[in-house]
């Protein structure tokens, strides 16, 4: 079992560095990122 995203991107994101989504800053949460023009990126970070 693993722990629950925090928040799911809608659109394309950078990969790297801090980013908020949803007003919610990620550099310490789980995201779901399933919108990627490249779907081998789309994952949980």
């Amino acid at each position: 079992v693993h722990d629950a995203v925090a928040v799911a991107t809608t659109e394309t994101i950078t990969l790297s560095g801090e980013q908020t989504i949803d007003g919610i800053l990620t550099s310490e949460d789980r995201v779901l990122v399933k919108d990627q023009t490249d779907p081998t990126e789309n994952g949980i970070y």
